[in-house]
């Protein structure tokens, strides 16, 4: 069961760990997207979570291994991501990201997401998150 993996890798990359039971319910949505990558072993490298509803696609979580990172990981999944969109029929996938947070700003910019607005103190006093867009 990778959920355990996905857990254990939730408590490694975020200061605000989601739960078991958030994680599990983000599973059985219906609207839900979630993805994993794994390495050539089968372990988890990465995964991805997203909601798409109508014509906007929404990236809640996306984290990959410590060791993994720098490896094009989240990139394959953004990548996959932006396939399945589509195919449900969205025409956006917006984002928030911390602005302090190069790598993960440089990766979307890369892959066409622009600024459209900014969430003052999302993360804590003086820090902004960036609502990214990309359009489908």
């Amino acid at each position: 069961n990778r959920l355990l993996d996905i857990l254990t890798l939730e408590r490694e990359c975020f200061k605000n760990p989601y739960s078991l039971q958030t994680l599990k319910r983000e599973m059985e949505l219906p609207h839900g997207i979630n993805l994993i990558a794994e390495t050539e072993r089968g372990e988890l490298a990465g995964y991805l979570m997203a909601w798409c509803l109508g014509e906007t696609c929404e990236l809640h979580r996306i984290a990959t291994a410590p060791k993994l990172r720098k490896k094009g990981v989240a990139e394959t999944l953004l990548k996959a991501l932006l396939k399945e969109s589509q195919k449900r029929g969205a025409k956006e996938v917006l984002l928030e990201v911390d602005s302090r947070n190069e790598a993960a700003l440089n990766l979307y910019k890369k892959l066409g997401f622009k600024t459209v607005g900014e969430r003052k103190n999302y993360y804590g006093p003086n820090t902004k998150a960036l609502i990214l867009k990309l359009t489908l």
